[in-house]
């Protein structure tokens, strides 16, 4: 009970105290696993469900911490939107939305380990663990999704659901203290700032245009394995 008790509370600790160095080895075990078993459908599906569980959780415990609960208990921030609609596009058969959000997933959770921005609360906690586990997961199912789909990204498809992603992202961070999707400021870890319009126009262009670009150059590449493997 006190476990729980500690796993759960809402009471904030001076700072996260996340091995990031032990979270870089699990991305790099998940990822190979993930490609290793990137034909098995059922441990794809098992992977998004799992996702989709995690926001729920976090959801919950956000329901009974008061006030932050709009600022950041919302699934608004990319990485889990990803979480949320990778699951919802795929078990309805969306493959380019799959495709859309498998990419912003992969490319969202290297970004957040890279520039890693935890809630305050030291290890073990529900927010460091879904943290941790939610972004592995997400690289995971990207992994499978992009390399057993077919149906490649348009331009115009992806700056279309890139900006309306953001535009509904700006509508709630009308909110008094929200800044889902890190579109008001960013992390203040980073060395910079910029000003809001800035942001929104740098986020919106180099989530999607590195979206689409990342899906040409993996098309690309496929072509040139197939092309050499049917030389031989």
């Amino acid at each position: 009970m006190d476990f729980f008790k500690y796993f759960f509370r809402h009471s904030v600790d001076v700072s996260a105290n996340i091995n990031m160095g032990l979270v870089w080895t699990a991305l790099v075990i998940g990822s190979f696993t993930a490609y290793y078993f990137r034909d098995k459908g059922k441990f794809l599906e098992a992977l998004l469900i799992i996702g989709m569980l995690l926001q729920g959780l976090l959801f919950c415990w956000y329901l009974g911490s008061g006030n932050s609960f709009l600022v950041e208990g919302l699934p608004l921030f990319h990485c889990r939107i990803a979480a949320m609609m990778m699951g919802i596009a795929y078990f309805t058969h969306n493959d380019r939305l799959t495709r859309f959000f498998g990419w912003l997933g992969i490319i969202g959770a290297l970004m957040a380990f890279s520039i890693p921005d935890p809630s305050p609360y030291l290890w073990p906690h529900v927010t460091n663990i879904t943290f941790v586990v939610n972004h592995i997961v997400l690289i995971m199912s990207g992994i499978m999704i992009i390399s057993r789909q077919t149906a490649y990204l348009t331009v115009r498809g992806t700056f279309r659901i890139t900006l309306g992603m953001n535009l509904v992202l700006e509508l709630v961070n009308l909110i008094p203290n929200c800044n889902y999707g890190y579109l008001k400021q960013l992390p203040m870890s980073l060395p910079f700032e910029l000003n809001k319009p800035m942001l929104f126009i740098l986020m919106t262009s180099l989530m999607g245009g590195t979206i689409f670009l990342a899906d040409r150059l993996y098309v690309m590449l496929k072509a040139i394995r197939i092309a050499r493997i049917a030389s031989t």
